[in-house]
């Protein structure tokens, strides 16, 4: 016979393994998918949110500073001012240490 895992117990199972839900999970995948990305320049934002799964910009841009902290626009920023001088500027350094700062949902990092 086979078992099959209750939708609570999954969820219960799932959140003891990784911490989170699956959702907040997801969420996580897709913004770490963005941040990726973002270092391309030539790629619409409105195009990154659309590639990793937000039906809108504005939904995108939501769910990417509440996990950042930071808008997906000012992250870009600093991701390209970094490379354009080849390293990591203090500022850039600082700002995406504050980002990488901000707990996550799950309260994991």
């Amino acid at each position: 016979m086979h078992d099959i895992l209750s939708p609570t117990h999954f969820l219960r199972a799932f959140k003891h393994s990784l911490g989170c839900t699956p959702h907040q999970y997801l969420l996580q995948r897709r913004i770490e998918a963005a941040k990726r990305l973002l270092a391309t320049p030539a790629v619409p934002i409105s195009t990154v949110a659309m590639q990793v799964g937000f039906r809108t910009h504005s939904h995108f841009t939501m769910f990417f500073r509440r996990l950042t902290g930071v808008s997906p626009t000012a992250y870009r920023n600093v991701q390209l001012a970094g490379t354009r001088h080849g390293r990591q500027g203090k500022l850039s350094a600082l700002v995406l240490e504050g980002i990488r700062s901000v707990p996550s949902p799950s309260g994991r990092r």
